[in-house]
């Protein structure tokens, strides 16, 4: 075993730990390590990537500590000449960063994607260099959890990447070692775009500015399918197309999912059948012109290489979108589907609520998840049609009425929103939050939804006439109130006709005293507050209506329900067969009939020592039920023990239809 073992102290500006190996080749290893960093004053523990000098063909490890690095007298040459050149390659890293740094330009080091170096430093008889830690997984690994990816994809990854190239050829380093598995993700986090940068420069060569070769060792490395032929032989002069070869190389996995032949083999028809239909003609012709098998065929530089690549028409990565109620990052390019471009994205700032649409605030304990949640954003964009100008605007252009159609097939897909005309307009979903909007920005439309939001359950309703819905609602509350009132009043008369009716009059009351009126799919007011809330229009499906019995049918009812009650209060009635009395009550109801339905009417049931009301009748524990179910759903919080007991008690008296609706809502909060 050649590597550092876990837990080796590393000592350079800082104390390193080993934590595990990320890497191995010929020329060294690359560790994951752990450091306590000072952040403001705070110890915070801070990952990187150290790369350690180590030729596995000339070295071994000291016996004795089983750290330090050894040779023998024969390789003395040759392990000094390599080291000199891999201190020299990471001198130069640290110097870009720290040029930039010093200029205070910090997003200059970004904007060239290439890994960032801290500092380098020698120890156990070789050398280290400390790298920003990438965690972010390469873009090998995602063409293999994801599958291959459409041009606009591929195409939002590479560019940046072409551009750190041409960066490092200005600085007359070449890199020799461009592929899927050295271009890896740094990941964004909450709220930054996942960005690729440009790893592993343990081959690459520095020249001088007449492009005469300055690195010493002969240290060489070639990946099938991703060096170019001249790259088996040794590299004496600059020669930018060695790279170019490869970034085409790259582009041709990304759109494929396929490495590709060894260069030799490589010719214009390989290339042109193997990438898909889909690829636009400028793409296709950019890459076989730069993975000509000749070099003085081939693209000359990565400049020539870029500009040859498809436009790039979409908004770019980290791009900033400013909604109504809120802003959010671009993080990834998904695909370009005709009517509109799709994109992934996190939200930018704070403010994503609004008191007058009625919303809340997220529970405490939920506002970083509903932070960190990937939005999905829609943008109406045809391309060839529609132009991007400089400052990110967009021309539509007359767009054809099929791709139209097609962004707004998409925007009810995803939030239910089928009425565009008056924008913006916005989804909820429980709650009260913000789940979905269309809005125009930049002179086009566009769509933002949380990707886990579910149109079928949303409260789905245009800003622009929620105070128009309002001042409905009030309207018709007073009309309400007088009919509930009627229906009271009935409901007394036939209990004071019948008598023994008085004793149930506080529980119907109660049951009609709390009603709504729905107005829309999505408002209904209480009248008890006359609060307008907001249910699901799932919910609002389901119920039935409740049809008002006239004067004379509510007397018999009540008769009917009356002796039912006195039979057998305890026992559900659902049908005829459900109230024959058993052959025991009969033998007792033959010598004192009154007086034995006088006792079991006063064992009413209890719950928890607390008497439960017996419900009267089938038809009135439904309404009681639907009422309580109104009233729990239209909440949105975690009902309270009481409710959920007296909502339970109801279930044994109601409806079939009605007791599976008190199941589903107990299964609901796992009651």
């Amino acid at each position: 075993m050649y590597e550092l073992a876990k837990g080796t102290v590393l000592n350079g500006k800082n104390k390193y730990v080993i934590e595990s190996v990320l890497g191995q080749g010929g020329f060294g290893f690359t560790y994951l390590v752990s450091s306590i960093i000072m952040n403001q004053n705070i110890p915070v523990k801070t990952q990187f990537a150290v790369k350690e000098f180590f030729l596995k063909s000339h070295c071994m490890r000291n016996e004795d500590d089983g750290c330090t690095m050894t040779y023998a007298e024969v390789s003395r040459a040759e392990v000094i000449r390599c080291q000199q050149d891999f201190k020299a390659e990471a001198g130069r890293l640290v110097n870009i960063c720290s040029a930039n740094r010093k200029l205070g330009n910090e997003a200059a080091i970004t904007n060239h994607h290439i890994v960032p170096v801290n500092e380098c430093f020698d120890a156990n008889g070789t050398s280290y260099f400390v790298m920003e830690f990438l965690n972010g997984g390469s873009l090998r690994s995602r063409v293999k959890d994801n599958g291959v990816m459409s041009e606009v994809q591929a195409l939002s990854f590479i560019r940046p990447i072409v551009d750190a190239v041409e960066f490092i050829h200005n600085h007359k380093v070449l890199h020799l070692d461009i592929k899927p598995e050295n271009i890896v993700m740094r990941s964004g986090g909450d709220s930054q775009p996942d960005v690729p940068m440009l790893i592993d420069f343990g081959i690459s060569l520095h020249f001088d500015d007449k492009g005469a070769r300055t690195t010493l060792s002969n240290s060489s490395g070639l990946t099938p399918g991703y060096s170019p032929m001249e790259q088996a032989q040794p590299i004496t002069s600059f020669d930018p197309r060695i790279d170019v070869y490869s970034l085409a190389a790259t582009t041709f996995y990304l759109l494929t999912g396929q490495d590709p032949i060894n260069s030799a083999d490589v010719n214009e028809n390989y290339i042109r059948s193997a990438l898909p239909p889909t690829v636009s003609d400028r793409t296709r012709n950019a890459i076989v012109h730069a993975m000509q098998p000749l070099r003085q065929f081939r693209t000359p530089s990565a400049a020539d290489f870029l500009r040859e690549l498809a436009a790039s028409y979409t908004l770019p990565v980290g791009y900033v979108l400013e909604g109504p109620f809120d802003n959010y990052r671009i993080t990834r390019i998904l695909d370009d589907c005709g009517g509109y471009i799709r994109y992934e994205a996190r939200r930018a700032s704070e403010t994503h609520i609004t008191a007058d649409l009625h919303a809340t605030q997220p529970e405490k304990g939920k506002v970083s998840s509903y932070k960190k949640q990937s939005i999905i954003v829609l943008e109406q964009f045809v391309n060839g049609v529609s132009n991007r100008n400089d400052d990110d605007t967009v021309t539509l252009g007359l767009i054809d009425e099929t791709y139209k159609d097609q962004f707004n097939t998409a925007v009810a897909t995803i939030t239910g929103l089928t009425d565009l005309q008056s924008l913006p307009a916005l989804a909820r979903g429980k709650g009260g939050m913000i789940e979905a909007m269309c809005f125009e920005a930049n002179g086009t439309c566009y769509c933002v939804a949380n990707s886990l939001f579910k149109p079928q359950s949303a409260i789905v309703k245009s800003i622009n006439n929620v105070a128009d819905g309002a001042t409905q609602v009030v309207g018709e509350v007073s009309h309400q109130v007088k009919s509930n009132y009627k229906m009271i009043a009935g409901i007394i008369f036939a209990g004071i006709l019948i008598g023994a009716a008085a004793v149930y009059m506080p529980k119907l009351f109660n049951s009609c005293s709390r009603t709504t009126n729905v107005v829309s799919d999505s408002i209904v007011v209480d009248n008890d507050t006359n609060k307008v809330i907001e249910i699901e229009t799932e919910e609002l499906d389901k119920e039935k209506p409740v049809v008002i019995p006239s004067q004379e049918n509510t007397e018999k009812q009540e008769k009917e329900d009356l002796k039912k009650d006195v039979i057998n209060t305890t026992v559900p009635t659902s049908n005829k067969e459900d109230i024959k009395p058993t052959q025991s009550e009969v033998s007792k109801s033959d010598t004192k009939p009154v007086q034995q339905a006088t006792q079991v009417k006063k064992e009413t049931p209890k719950v928890d020592n607390k008497p439960t009301p017996a419900v009267t009748s089938q038809s009135q524990a439904d309404k009681q039920a639907m009422a309580l179910l109104s009233k729990l759903n239209s909440s949105g919080t975690m009902p309270s023990a009481a409710d959920m007991r007296r909502l339970n008690s109801l279930k044994a008296s109601a409806s079939p239809d009605v007791q599976r609706r008190i199941e589903a809502f107990n299964a609901k909060w796992d009651w």
